[in-house]
């Protein structure tokens, strides 16, 4: 049984992700920090691990308890925007910012890369942003993290490809998440600017990053695979 690992799978696209892999037959392992879990209970299919992103020491536990672990697929999906505009960015808000969605990342990366190695091989998938591509107004510093996250996929994909380890990097636009709601008052004013006319859904979103686990894009690596309704158009 393959084993998918995911950060942040309690909530929107993580929680979506749980369910699709879970009814594919993967065992799963997903990380959460406030949002608990919704799902009935634990199985053996199925492991819940309580971790801060933003702390060292539980990103180092993390690692320890995966270090026993083939992984199979990782998902990193967890992430932390905050509405502020540019010249109001504090120091702290900066860090925190970053702490949780590039450099928790980039360790954790780190741990399952070096398994990978070891078990011949895998897929790494980063749940981006378009604004890691065209950049932020109020969340810039949420942006900065999710375009060095595209760049950090990039160089998993040159110095994997020849251990069978494939990365790619996601990136949806406006997706039907709690987080979206929150940083959004009007939301039909948010869809009317999407050519297509609405956000994406979870449930949709899941089933497109499950696709990239086919043997079919094992002749692809290092890409950002767009699903944003037109607003690079």
């Amino acid at each position: 049984m393959k084993h998918m690992v995911i950060t942040g799978g309690t909530s929107g696209i993580g929680s979506s992700l749980v369910g699709v892999f879970l009814e594919a037959g993967y065992r799963v392992t997903l990380t959460f920090n406030r949002t608990k879990p919704s799902f009935s209970s634990e199985s053996e299919h199925l492991r819940c691990i309580q971790a801060d992103l933003g702390k060292s020491e539980d990103v180092e536990k993390l690692c320890e308890i995966l270090d026993s672990q083939v992984v199979d697929v990782f998902i990193n999906n967890a992430a932390m925007a905050m509405k502020t505009p540019f010249q109001e960015i504090s120091n702290n808000e900066l860090r925190a910012v970053i702490e949780v969605n590039l450099i928790s990342t980039f360790r954790i990366t780190q741990n399952i890369f070096t398994s990978m190695l070891a078990h011949g091989g895998g897929k790494i998938i980063n749940i981006g942003s378009i604004g890691g591509q065209t950049g932020g107004r109020d969340q810039v510093h949420y942006a900065v993290s999710k375009g060095a996250l595209e760049t950090l996929i990039k160089s998993i994909a040159r110095i994997g490809f020849e251990s069978n380890i494939y990365a790619f990097n996601f990136s949806p636009g406006c997706v039907d998440t709690p987080m979206l709601r929150q940083l959004n008052d009007d939301f039909s004013a948010l869809e009317s600017q999407i050519p297509f006319g609405s956000v994406a859904s979870v449930g949709a979103v899941a089933k497109v990053v499950m696709s990239l686990c086919s043997e079919e894009w094992n002749y692809a690596s290092g890409q950002t695979i767009n699903y944003n309704g037109g607003l690079l158009l």
